[in-house]
């Protein structure tokens, strides 16, 4: 039992110090381009290289939207057509309260058996 215990310490102190080790290491001596790799560099017809080129097109756009959507004239005559319903009773304060009514207890019409 001692010999399996002491062996679990060392396997645990080891994989303690490798973990440790290679955070230290990516931390202090990995720069940011080392720690991952771009794909359009490794290869110029990458996988899913229409979608980045999509994204990118879409994340240049730029709205002004002041100019465009506000001023115009279908915008401007659209009005708001909502109805107040008022208020409503929705239950009880407090639903998790007990509920106390007078309950009473039918009488019963079976006969007890006499021995």
């Amino acid at each position: 039992m001692n010999n399996t215990l002491k062996n679990f310490g060392i396997t645990i102190g080891i994989i303690a110090i490798i973990v440790g080790g290679l955070f230290l290491y990516s931390k202090y001596y990995l720069t940011n381009d080392q720690v991952g790799l771009d794909a359009q560099n490794l290869n110029p017809n990458f996988p899913g290289k229409d979608i980045k080129e999509k994204l990118d097109s879409i994340n240049a756009l730029r709205l002004e939207a002041g100019v465009v959507l506000f001023s115009d004239v279908a915008y401007k005559s659209l009005n708001d057509g909502t109805v107040n319903l008022g208020s409503e009773s929705l239950g009880r304060p407090n639903p998790f309260a007990p509920v106390y009514r007078n309950v009473t207890v039918p009488a019963t019409t079976a006969k007890k058996r006499q021995p």
